[in-house]
């Protein structure tokens, strides 16, 4: 399982990235917690997960705070975990609880914000198969201060359509979006066994109603699955698309040079798949994604060249644009174009310029 350094989190509010900094830290500080391995904002509200914390004593059982700001004063932190009253499921040794988590309207309270966090490491008790992972989708985080309401799944709960095998890792990528006012949440398991290709992965699909979240449909790479492909091991909404990122997919020539898949939510099945103009082995194009509020596309290639990558395309069918400015940080980032596509590359810093910065390996936009 990887590990990183992860003690912290910033947020900033408003406009300017250059205002004062809002760091925060986790109330209590833990040894090897990595807090701040995930992150979501929506409304006001900031979850961050701490997967590795030892929740309740208990090794790498993993935990979440939700902290809700007024303005840009955060209030307390609300520490939740398996064995919080009211969240489904219990706290076990290396569930990683808080690895990937989103936030979103999924059924609870009208207008209120609900919580949805991956454990891509919990073991599935019916047979016996560890690491199958499991959802957990918690109401109103914002609201209920103490005690909450939610429900989880692991992938054998959900559907049938793929067989559960041990290290599926459901939950290691969530994603929440909304279209025509409706809500939906993408659940990555991109180890999932898919018709017979180890490997291949899978995302589960999501639909706010009534109650709590409804399943709608398994989404899977298809014809052009290949073993590791890790289909949905990255996840974003884009306006009406959801994309799914496959780092493992490879072409001819070049082994896992990686791709995102552009999937339309609603309206006749729509896919496109999104590949870099000249792939390169290893690249691991699509370790991440994210999408723009103006509709554009942003895929992560952590490992292209020596510093990583990061392409912006259109998400729309109109195929893929470039726009008319980047940056990076407070300077300005090189920049590649070609076919439409624009590159993005990391200022040139250190001693050679050309450093190991896995650029990429996280996007948002």
């Amino acid at each position: 399982r990887p590990r990183v350094r992860a003690p912290r989190t910033s947020y900033w509010g408003g406009r300017d990235l250059g205002a004062a900094r809002l760091e925060l830290r986790a109330p209590t500080a833990r040894t090897g917690a990595h807090f701040g391995w995930s992150l979501a904002v929506a409304a006001g509200t900031v979850a961050i997960g701490a997967p590795y914390e030892d929740a309740d004593e208990v090794a790498d059982s993993g935990a979440v705070y939700v902290y809700r700001f007024t303005g840009r004063v955060a209030g307390p932190p609300q520490r939740i975990t398996q064995n919080t009253p009211g969240v489904p499921g219990s706290g076990e040794a290396g569930d990683l609880f808080g690895w990937s988590v989103a936030l979103g309207r999924l059924g609870g309270a009208p207008g209120q914000i609900d919580l949805a966090v991956g454990a891509p490491f919990e073991d599935q008790e019916e047979g016996g198969l560890p690491d199958t992972g499991a959802i957990t989708v918690v109401y109103d985080v914002s609201l209920r201060p103490w005690s909450f309401q939610g429900v989880g799944w692991n992938l054998g709960a959900v559907t049938r359509e793929v067989a559960a095998h041990a290290g599926d890792h459901l939950g290691h990528s969530l994603a929440y979006g909304e279209h025509d006012g409706v809500g939906h949440l993408a659940a990555g398991a991109p180890y999932a066994d898919v018709d017979g290709v180890r490997d291949a992965g899978a995302v589960l699909l999501f639909q706010a109603a009534g109650p709590g979240p409804r399943f709608v449909r398994l989404l899977r790479e298809g014809a052009v699955a290949g073993a590791g492909d890790r289909f949905g091991f990255s996840l974003a909404f884009a306006g009406p698309f959801l994309v799914a990122g496959s780092p493992g997919s490879g072409l001819p020539g070049a082994p896992e040079s990686g791709a995102a898949h552009v999937m339309a939510l609603a309206g006749p099945p729509e896919r496109r798949t999104l590949t870099e103009r000249d792939p390169r082995p290893y690249d691991h194009f699509g370790w991440s994604v994210s999408g723009t509020p103006d509709g554009r596309l942003l895929v992560g290639a952590p490992d292209r060249g020596v510093t990583g990558a990061v392409t912006v395309a259109a998400a729309g069918p109109a195929g893929p644009g470039a726009p008319s400015e980047v940056s990076w940080g407070a300077q300005a980032a090189r920049t590649t174009t070609s076919g439409g596509f624009r590159e993005l590359l990391p200022p040139k810093e250190g001693p050679t310029g050309e450093e190991a910065l896995d650029f990429g390996a996280a996007v948002a936009g």
